[in-house]
Order: C-alpha cells, then sequence, then structure tokens
C-alpha cells in the first residue's frame, strides 16, 4: 500500500472507487486508511480530501493502537478460535472432508490434506454462520415483542453488523458469531427495532435505551474489537 506523511506520521492508504458512491469518505481498518469515493474522483482530490482531515485521522489511529489486536489463523492445533466471546482451542485432524465443529470444548477442524487455505476459510465462514443462525433464530423468538422479522440471513460485510431490509428481513455479519451473547444481542435488538421505526430518530434510541440500557457500552465494545474480528 502507499503512503502519506500526515504530521510526521507515516500512514498506510488505499484509495477505494465506487460508481454508486456520492460522495469522499474515509475508514479505518486496522491501521490502514482508506478513501471511498466515487468513480470520478481524482487521485489529488482524493489524498486532498485525506489532508484535510488528518487530524482525524491520527487521531483514531492512536486510539485504535490500544484496541486488542487482530487475531492471525495459521489454522494449527492448538490455536485460540473466538465463538460467542470465549476463546476455544483449535485442534486439527485428518478428515474426509474440510469442516469444523464443537466438541469437548474444543473446536475441531476436521481436513484432508489437499485442502487449501481459501477452502478452510470457507468452511469457517460457514461454521460461524450456521451457529449464528440458530443463535439469532432462537433469540428472535424470544424477543418477539422487540419486533418480527420477515426473516433472518448471514452474509459477510466488512462495514457493519446488521441490516434492515425494507420487506423486514434482517442481514447479519457472521464475524458477530465471535463476539459475546450481549453484544449480538445489542446489534439483534437493534435490527428488531427497526422492523418498526425504519430511522435512528429519539424514538428508536428511546426504544433501544429501554430494551439494552447498556447499549453504549457494548456498542464500544465492537468498536474496540472490530478490527480483530474483521482481520478472521
Amino acid at each position: 500500500m502507499p503512503i502519506i506523511n500526515l504530521d510526521g506520521i507515516d500512514v498506510e492508504y488505499a484509495i477505494v472507487r465506487s460508481p454508486r458512491r456520492k460522495r469522499v469518505s474515509i475508514v479505518i481498518i486496522n491501521a490502514k486508511v482508506e478513501i471511498r469515493c466515487p468513480s470520478s474522483v481524482k487521485d489529488e482530490h482524493a489524498l486532498a480530501f485525506l489532508e484535510d482531515k488528518k487530524h482525524w485521522v491520527i487521531h483514531h489511529l492512536k486510539e485504535q493502537q490500544t484496541y486488542p489486536p487482530a487475531v492471525e489463523l495459521n489454522f494449527s492445533t492448538g490455536e485460540k478460535i473466538p465463538l460467542f466471546g470465549k476463546d476455544y482451542l483449535l485442534e486439527v485432524k485428518k478428515g474426509r472432508k474440510t469442516q469444523f465443529s464443537i466438541e469437548n470444548n474444543a473446536i475441531v477442524l476436521f481436513k484432508r490434506a489437499s485442502s487449501s487455505p481459501n477452502l478452510i476459510k470457507k468452511r469457517l465462514f460457514e461454521f460461524y454462520a450456521d451457529v449464528l443462525l440458530e443463535y439469532l433464530t432462537k433469540r428472535s423468538l424470544e424477543l418477539k415483542h422487540v419486533g418480527i422479522p420477515e426473516k433472518i440471513e448471514i452474509r459477510s460485510y466488512r462495514r457493519k453488523w446488521g441490516t434492515c431490509l425494507p420487506n423486514g428481513t434482517l442481514r447479519f455479519n457472521w464475524r458477530l458469531a465471535m463476539a459475546p451473547p450481549d453484544v449480538i444481542d445489542l446489534v439483534l435488538i437493534h435490527e428488531l427495532i427497526h422492523t418498526k421505526i425504519k430511522n435512528h430518530s429519539k424514538l428508536f434510541f428511546a426504544y433501544l435505551s429501554s430494551y439494552v440500557p447498556n447499549h453504549k457500552e457494548l456498542n464500544l465494545w465492537l468498536k474496540k474489537n472490530a478490527g480483530r474480528l474483521n482481520a478472521i
């Protein structure tokens, strides 16, 4: 990645363009800066925007240095795999097909000798997606007084944990399966409220505060651990 110097600090950055984007924004992920902008924006204009926001960028880069480090997995026995806020030891065993399962308080990776890293990561996504869907389905029934979803789906996102579609379908980031249950519940309740209230008005936050009084604390956990979870 290219590097730009902002007030004496070398910062890695990338310019990410999209024809659907209407404005320029900056996102910081794992100490790397993304300048997200419409396709028509030239490099010099994107970098000028970054320069204009340098104090904000430097502040958040320093803040992220205090966050938990990112998890890097080699998928070897003895590594720790997060699930529902706990770290499980990973056991790697030979298998006829590549898959993950929970056995005796450990997460077991059954793999063929020919399994590629990409296949293993795909199977990990499927494992997390399955356990998260099961959890959310059960909890949504227990929280039907908050809202009733049309459907619950698991997706892969980088910048959001959940979303409520216009038809009431709720979609959640599979990485939520790594978070503690009360954090998962916060995201679920947030989206369940959206089945009734489609905006972030005062009324929305009044409902959120009544259902999750410590929502600010739980949101802070997500903010601090986003880089760690997104690294997997």
